[in-house]
């Protein structure tokens, strides 16, 4: 909840025009960002899970964002990875789907 919402409703006054930004700014973002990091999380675990599966040598280095920065010995890898995280997203979007958007060798 708003507490400048609230106050307005209760008090029966306008909000400012920085306050309605701010409010719609928040409610359109806040759905997907919790999607987007619900998604990371799963795709740590189902990635971390299919390396110790298959006796992978493998590093985890860096999470920020929408971003898995890890090390291991081979490049083909890499493309497995995003492959891992690109069926975990899609399992939370219905009309959309997500492709390999950038696996680089670093």
């Amino acid at each position: 909840w708003f507490r400048s919402w609230l106050n307005a409703y209760q008090w029966g006054k306008e909000l400012t025009k920085k306050e309605k930004s701010s409010i719609e700014r928040f409610c359109k973002n806040s759905i997907m960002s919790g999607t987007q990091a619900d998604m990371i999380k799963e795709g740590m675990v189902v990635i971390q899970k299919y390396v110790e599966d298959n006796n992978i040598e493998f590093k985890w280095l860096l999470q920020v964002h929408d971003e898995l920065v890890f090390k291991h010995k081979k490049f083909e890898f890499g493309k497995q990875a995003g492959d891992i995280l690109t069926d975990v997203c899609n399992l939370y979007l219905q009309h959309i789907k997500m492709g390999l958007g950038g696996c680089k060798k670093i």
